[in-house]
């Protein structure tokens, strides 16, 4: 399984490219539960503390907790189906990378950017065979260097890391290279 760990600051994909293995000290940080999701972060969210949130980890403090592994560490997502991932606290997917087959943006999605002005986004991908039961949502943040473009045509595979918002199944992408859609 995975774990959510919240830190401050920006551009860190600078620090943490993907496929650099980190550490994280533990000691000194919170321990939270944010509807049903485990985080690390640098306290407690007094606007969030019946929720069980956790503060951002101050950029300040950031390299005495997170030590930066080595680079090129391959990372393989699990091909899963949209029933593995459930929305118990449980599930082993949750803030896993893992990748679905056979999936498109739904038709209301095509033409609108991965994010909108101002705001993050949310959009619906849905399974080609059967999409009303087998979807969820594609959540981008406004701040990605991709929001502004348009969401991928056609149909194909679609990589990301696994959470939930209270019942809606959620997917964040890396960067639209993690948008397979070929067909």
């Amino acid at each position: 399984g995975g774990i959510v760990l919240r830190l401050g600051g920006f551009n860190l994909f600078n620090h943490y490219p993907v496929g650099r293995k980190v550490y994280v000290k533990l000691k000194g940080l919170y321990l939270g539960r944010f509807n049903g999701t485990l985080q690390f972060g640098g306290g407690v969210d007094s606007q969030y503390i019946s929720q069980g949130g956790v503060t951002l980890l101050a950029p300040n403090l950031i390299d005495e907790h997170v030590i930066k592994g080595p680079l090129n560490q391959p990372l393989e997502p699990q091909v899963v189906t949209v029933s593995q991932l459930t929305t118990n606290s449980q599930n082993i997917f949750i803030s896993t990378l893992v990748k679905l087959q056979g999936f498109e943006f739904a038709g209301g999605e095509l033409g609108k950017n991965y994010a909108d002005d101002n705001a993050s986004g949310n959009r619906r991908v849905q399974g080609c065979t059967t999409p009303t039961s087998n979807f969820l949502i594609l959540r981008s943040s406004n701040y990605a260097n991709f929001a502004s473009l348009p969401v991928a045509q056609g149909n194909g595979d679609i990589i990301g890391v696994y959470s939930y918002f209270n019942s809606d199944k959620q997917l964040t992408i890396r960067d639209t290279t993690d948008v397979r859609f070929y067909g």
